[in-house]
């Protein structure tokens, strides 16, 4: 029989507090309680069901619930029973009937748990019985409380002081997170016949934005990436991700069967994370002044030509979803004197207090910057004046310029 999922077990939530419950409710003639396991099978009843049904508890235990009620409310049961979430959170009004025929009203309401339910029901009670009876429970549980205040009140004091070390405690593994990322990440590059400006702005979270670059032979490689999420493992898969595309990038020289293989690596440690890796990866061949272009589910990548910006968009699925996935590669002139721009989605996503983003005048804003310092830094600034300085998540802008001979 199917069962909703994610459900504590019955004696979890019930046995470790069976001596109160049981002591409360046993000396209630209005409380009826009663644990049924999955098929409707009574497997604990209090006093005040046992006194409704005319039967004794022992006697109760085994048999089904359903035996006790009218055959229409029997077959409600039973449906529900069958239902693959038999019990919303509702109430039912169903009829019992005693070993004399006698039928008695209850208001039911079941709580599903895994290997059964909860059942707890009372008589429907007129307004005065129903003050009365809020009024007793109300002094029983001000009886619980002050039994229990002082005792609670040291619990909840010692839990604060372990919240506060504890926060203490991940406020400096954040803070030692973001040095070993600042560290990991190269401040600048030197490669002959490029000029280039990088920007790694962190969030207040720990993220999983990286960039490289280096040169090999004739081929100059370029990449920047983002890790899903905000956290430390996204932080630690930054840099395997970072290592094995420079591992690879030394010893292959086709932009797509690079990507593929680092897909092919990096697929199991992602899934079973449920992270993926957005890219860009570019390989510039000197020899023909071209530059290939790989996108992984990344944002357009700008390639200016004095007045002319051309954006290169995804050429495949991010990295990190499916080992099989492929992808195309696009490629075009890198002659001196054109730019690249390169740059994560904490950029593109900054949004003003209209719930704009600044992606939608990225375009635009790159028309007014012709080398990489300068376009670095004013499109930074003009993001922050976009966003009013909030950015939710780590802006990384990283800008080559080939440089005219």
């Amino acid at each position: 029989m199917n069962k909703t999922t994610k459900h504590r077990e019955l004696q979890d939530i019930l046995l470790p507090e069976l001596p109160l419950v049981s002591s409360f409710l046993n000396s209630s003639e209005v409380v009826h309680l009663a644990m049924l396991d999955n098929d409707g099978c009574i497997q604990f009843a209090n006093q005040a069901l046992s006194k409704c049904l005319k039967v004794a508890c022992a006697e109760m235990e085994g048999k089904n619930f359903i035996n006790f009620l009218t055959g229409p409310d029997g077959e409600t049961l039973t449906k529900r029973l069958s239902a693959a979430d038999p019990f919303a959170d509702e109430e039912l009004l169903l009829n019992v009937v005693d070993v004399d025929q006698a039928p008695h009203s209850l208001r039911i309401r079941f709580a599903s748990a895994e290997g059964g339910f909860l059942l707890l029901g009372e008589p429907p009670l007129d307004k005065d019985q129903a003050f009365k009876y809020e009024l007793s429970q109300l002094n029983n549980q001000l009886s619980v409380l002050s039994r229990e205040n002082i005792r609670k009140g040291r619990d909840l004091a010692k839990a604060l002081a372990d919240v506060k070390d504890h926060t203490m405690q991940l406020e400096n593994e954040r803070a030692l997170a973001h040095k070993v990322l600042e560290n990991i990440l190269p401040q600048r590059f030197e490669l002959p016949g490029f000029t280039t400006a990088v920007m790694f702005r962190p969030s207040d979270q720990i993220g999983g934005d990286f960039f490289d670059a280096w040169s090999d032979g004739d081929f100059t490689h370029f990449l920047i990436g983002d890790i899903s999420g905000h956290s430390t493992s996204a932080a630690l898969m930054m840099a395997v991700s970072k290592g094995i595309f420079r591992s690879l990038g030394y010893t292959m020289t086709d932009p797509v069967e690079i990507v593929r293989a680092a897909n092919r690596m990096l697929c199991p440690m992602m899934l079973d994370s449920r992270m993926f890796l957005t890219l860009v990866y570019v390989l510039f061949d000197r020899r023909d002044n071209r530059a290939c272009f790989v996108s992984a589910g990344h944002n357009p990548v700008y390639h200016l030509d004095g007045s002319e910006i051309l954006s290169i968009e995804s050429t495949g699925p991010v990295i990190g979803w499916d080992a099989e996935d492929s992808w195309e590669s696009v490629s075009c002139r890198f002659d001196p004197g054109m730019l690249l721009f390169l740059y994560t989605d904490g950029l593109a996503e900054a949004k003003d207090a209209a719930g704009r983003e600044f992606g939608e005048k990225l375009h635009s804003e790159l028309a007014d910057f012709r080398s990489p310092q300068a376009s670095v830094d004013g499109i930074f600034a003009a993001a922050e004046k976009f966003s009013g300085g909030n950015f939710a998540d780590d802006v990384t802008i990283f800008v080559i310029e080939r440089e005219l001979s």
